[in-house]
């Protein structure tokens, strides 16, 4: 409510945003057929790396095609278009998963989440320089990231000790049973769910940029980067509990970064929602018949 309530308030005075804003998309990717497809390609690029990161963190547990990879993906992404951030996503995803026991997958989802905060942690602090103007939050973002790469470190080493520090067998037990798998990857397999977050962040960021191109064409080549790191930053910190997955939060934060720069604010709008059409909408209508097959399977 407070993120709807703020764009509002910046929009207030330019009634005819809401009016102008969809007819300003058609006709910049209209005229822009070349980028167009670029960014349309880049879709499939960047849910089929995420595919990839899934059937790696389900492979100690349970074997999984590429395809129904993709599936759990899709369908993850269709449920958590209508739920709180991350409930969807995880029944989605377990359900493609040939396994009964679907709850030893919560700690496999987990670490692939926090895989992927890396790079954002990481090149978000680029961001952050922008909008703080100090050095201070690319040294706190780096010792983020490097304390949180010890940590993988630490459960993969030690990953049989988590459920020794439980008070009661009960408790070690269900530890055991929801976060056991985190301590059975091998280095390797960490390292290569590391390096498909990273390649994925890129992916996604290439993608925003060459729609924040086609939308702010003035904006130099560093800011657009820079307001970039800074959305997907804030994008994975504040919360989301509305029905259309992370909108809202994306034009919060794009609108908060490039105010500051006196960029008009129909153009920033226009690149986050169209980039949110193409990267969420899409895939999510494309989802939707995964998620009916998979209700009528349970029934």
């Amino acid at each position: 409510m407070f993120l709807i309530t703020f764009i509002y308030l910046k929009l207030q005075d330019r009634k005819d945003v809401a009016e102008t804003t969809w007819n300003y998309i058609q006709v910049v990717l209209y005229n822009n057929p070349g980028l167009l497809a670029l960014v349309l390609i880049l879709m499939p690029l960047n849910w089929g790396l995420e595919a990839v990161k899934w059937r790696t963190l389900v492979r100690p547990l349970s074997g999984m095609s590429f395809m129904n990879a993709v599936k759990g993906v899709l369908t993850g992404l269709s449920l958590s278009f209508i739920t709180p951030h991350g409930l969807g996503d995880y029944f989605g995803r377990v359900m493609q998963v040939n396994n009964p026991q679907r709850g030893r997958y919560i700690g496999a989802i987990m670490l692939g989440r926090f895989c992927q905060m890396v790079p954002t942690l990481l090149f978000g602090s680029v961001g952050l320089y922008y909008i703080s103007v100090t050095a201070l939050w690319i040294y706190v973002s780096s010792a983020v990231v490097l304390g949180g790469a010890l940590l993988i470190t630490y459960l993969v080493i030690r990953g049989r000790m988590i459920s020794g520090i439980a008070p009661s067998e009960k408790l070690r037990v269900r530890i055991n049973y929801y976060f056991g798998i985190i301590g059975m990857y091998s280095a390797r397999e960490i390292t290569a769910i590391l390096l498909v977050s990273v390649l994925r962040y890129i992916v996604f960021a290439f993608q925003f940029g060459v729609i924040l191109v086609l939308f702010l064409p003035e904006v130099s080549l560093h800011l657009n980067m820079a307001g970039v790191t800074w959305i997907f930053l804030s994008k994975s910190i504040l919360p989301t509990f509305n029905f259309l997955s992370d909108l809202g939060v994306r034009e919060f934060s794009a609108i908060y970064f490039f105010e500051k720069y006196h960029v008009d604010i129909v153009g920033v709008i226009s690149a986050s929602l169209t980039l949110w059409l193409i990267n969420v909408l899409v895939p999510t209508i494309t989802g939707a018949p995964l998620t009916l097959k998979m209700r009528l399977k349970t029934r």
